[in-house]
């Protein structure tokens, strides 16, 4: 394969899960019929929370979010980036924010935990610290694909 089209998709996501989803699921759709092969799906697709707040979605292995990919992935036989969705952390009160690739097929092939998170100062008064909640991943992540291998 030379050529793959590729989608990348923009949401308005707020604090209602379930609204989230049926948006990202209905992105996905339409991404699917207008022949795209891999869709990409922002950072916090499924949640969007004010600073400081908790976060509404914290996923671990077994939580919904990947299997609603995977889902969609199959059911469109795309491969799905998966934005970034919060991933629990066993013994620690933050998350990672983690973005998984899932192959035509559901499976998962790759899981990426953000290195490089948003810490600002934008004035004396307005901090905003990623890493407070967010504990940063420790490698780069490749994903094989028909259009781009690693070896």
């Amino acid at each position: 394969m030379d050529r793959m089209r590729l989608a990348v998709v923009q949401l308005c996501s707020t604090p209602d899960l379930d609204a989230n989803l049926e948006a990202t699921r209905c992105a996905i759709d339409h991404a699917a019929s207008m022949g795209a092969e891999l869709v990409a799906l922002p950072e916090n697709f499924a949640f969007m929370r004010r600073e400081g707040e908790p976060f509404p979605c914290v996923q671990g292995p077994d939580g919904e979010l990947v299997p609603f990919l995977a889902d969609c992935a199959r059911r469109h036989g795309v491969w799905l980036l998966g934005g970034t969705f919060p991933e629990a952390i066993e013994g620690d009160t933050r998350v990672h924010n983690t973005s998984v690739v899932l192959s035509p097929d559901g499976a998962e092939v790759a899981r990426y935990r953000k290195i490089h998170l948003f810490d600002v100062d934008l004035s004396d008064e307005v901090r905003f610290e990623e890493s407070a909640t967010v504990l940063p991943g420790d490698r780069l992540v490749t994903a094989e694909t028909p259009l781009a291998s690693t070896s």
